[in-house]
């Protein structure tokens, strides 16, 4: 039991005012995992080297020797279902520099990312 403060009232526990430091802890970490996750996308973009790893591909250092290709442009999400059924030629073609279309994703009926690029 604590003693009586010195206004008569119950004394305040010293547990308490950790209560709001741990939650303020608990916040800050909650919302750096937030943008671990938002800005720890690696989906290669325009300029990037890859290389294959599964279904995906990982940007790499381009002087590194496992870099097999750099990323020229872009084209328009699709699943894997349907980047196979598509034509290499309907896919890049406002990227005259692509050598060759890949596919990055997680998921045959999942978007992925088309990726027009050009070998190393």
């Amino acid at each position: 039991m604590s003693s009586p403060g010195p206004d008569g009232s119950p004394a305040q526990r010293k547990r308490t005012r950790w209560l709001p430091i741990a939650g303020g802890l608990l916040g800050v970490l909650v919302l750096l995992g937030v943008l671990v996750a938002v800005l720890g996308n690696d989906d290669p973009e325009v300029g990037d080297c890859v290389t294959p790893e599964g279904t995906r591909y990982t940007a790499v250092d381009c002087d590194a020797p496992e870099a097999q290709y750099r990323v020229v442009g872009t084209d328009d999400d699709r699943t894997g279902t349907e980047f196979e059924a598509t034509p290499a030629e309907g896919m890049c073609t406002d990227v005259p520099s692509t050598t060759v279309v890949l596919w990055s994703g997680d998921g045959q009926d999942e978007d992925g990312q088309v990726l027009c690029a050009a070998a190393i």
